[in-house]
């Protein structure tokens, strides 16, 4: 797999003068963009902003990349080992996600004269992904300035999750991982334990083990007892060889255990 991945990546960028169909062009960069995303953990996050910023130049504002530049800032943020440089990441796959959602017209319109929720309610289906990843790099904002100082952000972040949920969109168990976060958040806001946030957040890890940020969320963020399962998990993640930066910097996290 990950030679098919590499051998993506040197049959070299598509131009835009060589496609006249943008579709086409679309989906020759995405396919390079999610070769490269997928080889981060050999080849680090430069050659995914390279592509994107290609990318960008040729289709500008595409939904289909404003959430892989979101998730290539999310990546950045929990890669990241100073806590500034996190918030900073976090903030830019926010502002990419926000900016997906308000560049389209009926979705800017409804929330311009109805409020936000109405424009949730019209979310367009092909946003969706930008949506997953503004909830999700939303929250880990929050986990960096501290819930109770945003707690308005949950009025926006709420109503995306349920829609989400509604029309069951969950890639990779992205927003299952997004409501454990946001579960956990809220009750840590009003001095509660979140045994919810922490189911959530199993699940989350049940969908991807190998994501080893998850379970660094799971036993931290909940500040869960280290026993039974939990001891298991962490067991399990330290046993891991992690495959991303995202990884490296969770069993750092984990080393606090």
């Amino acid at each position: 797999m990950r030679v098919l991945l590499l051998s993506l990546l040197l049959a070299g960028c598509p131009k835009r003068g060589d496609v006249d169909d943008p579709a086409k062009l679309l989906a020759e960069y995405l396919q390079k963009i999610d070769a490269a995303w997928q080889l981060r953990g050999e080849q680090g996050f430069a050659p995914v902003h390279e592509l994107l910023t290609e990318a960008e130049l040729a289709l500008p504002a595409h939904p289909e990349l404003s959430w892989r530049w979101a998730r290539y800032s999310v990546g950045r943020g929990l890669a990241a080992g100073d806590a500034d440089d996190a918030r900073h990441h976090y903030a830019e796959a926010r502002g990419a996600g926000l900016a997906c959602l308000l560049d389209d017209p009926v979705f800017d319109a409804r929330q311009a004269e109805l409020g936000w929720d109405a424009a949730v309610d019209a979310l367009p289906d092909d946003r969706e992904g930008c949506a997953v990843w503004t909830v999700f790099a939303w929250l880990r904002w929050m986990e960096q300035v501290g819930p109770r100082a945003a707690e308005l952000d949950f009025a926006r972040i709420n109503p995306l999750i349920d829609e989400l949920r509604v029309r069951r969109v969950d890639p990779e168990g992205r927003l299952t991982w997004s409501r454990g976060l946001s579960q956990t958040l809220q009750d840590r806001a009003n001095g509660l334990s979140s045994p919810r946030g922490r189911a959530l957040l199993a699940q989350a890890v049940e969908v991807d083990p190998g994501d080893l940020a998850r379970t660094a969320d799971l036993l931290l963020l909940t500040e869960a007892e280290i026993a039974g399962e939990s001891r298991d998990a962490l067991e399990r993640a330290r046993r891991s060889s992690p495959d991303t930066p995202e990884d490296v910097r969770a069993l750092e996290r984990l080393g606090s255990l």
